[in-house]
């Protein structure tokens, strides 16, 4: 049976290692699931213990085998994060 999600979780540690992916890290809902997500954000801000929020609907895949089969969910961090010296959204 699905489980629903109010959409807010944090980032886990990666027990895989680095991956071709590296956007994709497993996060774990505050419903205590955990799910693989891509993160929406600077590569330096994203880090186990980041606070992220579902960004949207999961959107489909085609493979090369002409399959079609559910994605990542999307979910960005929670707080603006310095970049540079400045803060992303500000100005």
């Amino acid at each position: 049976m699905p489980v629903r999600s109010e959409g807010v979780g944090v980032v886990a540690p990666r027990r895989y290692g680095p991956t071709v992916l590296d956007a994709v890290w497993p996060v774990r809902m505050a419903e205590g699931f955990v799910v693989r997500c891509r993160v929406d954000g600077p590569p330096q801000a994203v880090h186990p213990g980041v606070r992220v929020r579902l960004a949207g609907p999961t959107e489909t895949v085609t493979r090369d085998d002409g399959r079609v089969v559910p994605g990542e969910p999307v979910v960005r961090l929670c707080e603006d994060v310095p970049m540079d010296g400045w803060i992303r959204g500000a100005g």
